[in-house]
Formats: C-alpha cells, sequence, structure tokens
C-alpha cells in the first residue's frame, strides 16, 4: 500500500536498516488487524525491493514468484479494506482536514487501491468504489482537478494533489463507468 521512504545513506547496510525502520504503511487509514498489518507492511518491504533496488542479479522465475506473491497479498489486502465498515467515511474526512499533505496521501492511497482493484472481479470492487461515490469524492477530485495552482512547478504539492486526483478519477471511472453515463 501507500508508503514512503527518505534516502540519506549510501550503504547497503543502512538502507537494510531504513527498509525495516521507515518503509511501513502509512496509517492513512486506521486498521486494527495485527496480521493484516504485518502483512501490508511485508508486502510494502517486497515491493520496494522488486521496485526500487532493482533485482536484475534474480533469474525470472525467482521474480515471477515475488510478482505472484505481491498481487496475492494485495488481493487479500484489498478483501479486506473493501469488507471494512466506516473506511469510505474515514477516507472522506481527511478531506475536510486543511493539511494538503494529508490530502495527497489519501488520494495515493485511494489511487493504489484502485490501481489494483481494476484486476480484481468487478463485484468485489464495486460496492467499494460506488461508497466512494455515494460519499461525494467525485465532486471532491473535480474540485482539486479546477483547483488553479499558485506554482506550477511539477514538485509542488499543489500540482502533485491535482495530478493524482486526476489519476484517481480516471481510475474510479474505469472501475464504475455506468456511473458516468448520465
Amino acid at each position: 500500500m501507500y508508503y514512503s521512504i527518505d534516502h540519506t545513506s549510501d550503504s547497503s547496510f543502512e538502507l537494510m536498516k531504513e527498509i525495516k525502520s521507515k518503509l511501513e504503511f502509512k496509517n492513512i487509514v486506521k486498521i486494527d488487524d495485527l496480521t493484516m498489518l504485518e502483512l501490508i507492511n511485508n508486502n510494502i518491504r517486497i515491493l520496494y525491493l522488486k521496485e526500487i533496488t532493482g533485482i536484475s542479479w534474480l533469474n525470472e522465475k525467482t521474480i515471477g514468484l515475488i510478482t505472484s506473491k505481491i498481487f496475492t497479498n494485495y488481493f487479500e489486502i484489498l478483501s479486506y479494506i473493501f469488507e471494512q465498515e466506516g473506511l469510505c467515511d474515514e477516507l472522506i474526512s481527511n478531506f475536510q482536514e486543511k493539511q494538503s499533505d494529508k490530502h495527497l496521501s489519501t488520494l495515493n492511497f485511494i489511487q493504489e487501491i484502485c490501481f489494483y482493484a481494476k484486476q480484481m472481479v468487478i463485484e468485489s470492487k464495486i460496492p467499494f468504489i460506488n461508497n466512494l461515490i455515494d460519499k461525494s469524492i467525485l465532486d471532491i477530485l473535480i474540485s482539486f482537478i479546477k483547483n488553479p495552482c499558485i506554482k506550477e512547478d511539477e514538485k509542488s504539492l499543489e500540482v502533485q494533489i491535482k495530478h493524482c486526483a486526476s489519476e484517481v478519477f480516471i481510475l474510479i471511472m474505469q472501475s464504475s463507468p455506468s456511473n458516468f453515463i448520465n
């Protein structure tokens, strides 16, 4: 799920310490199940090792097994998230806060959920997507997209929020096109 890491050292030993200590699930929503939280954190670390550190020294079969494990974990994590009562309310409430960094973190979290949910059967993801739509996520996304940016620098928080909101909007459209027919 959504994660962040700050690279401050080049040594591999220090990097491994960073992976263990800093590469953890950002608490965008509260997850009380410790087993699920451990699965999320382990999946983040595996994904980080696969994507960021470059595993060119592994053979194709091992890379395939790692990729398969990541996707299996994602399906288990998404199933858990989709079953949680009040999760959509908690996500939407994050947009009521004034902190723009909280908005970006929440948008990144929703973006990742929608991205990986694309590979799930439609029956399992539609209730979650419809719940977000019922809670006015589209209005929130449109307000972020229409909001003029003071700084046009692509690293500015405003531009990142606008970009992420656009991607989430498209992912929701792809997941539930019937909501956009009217």
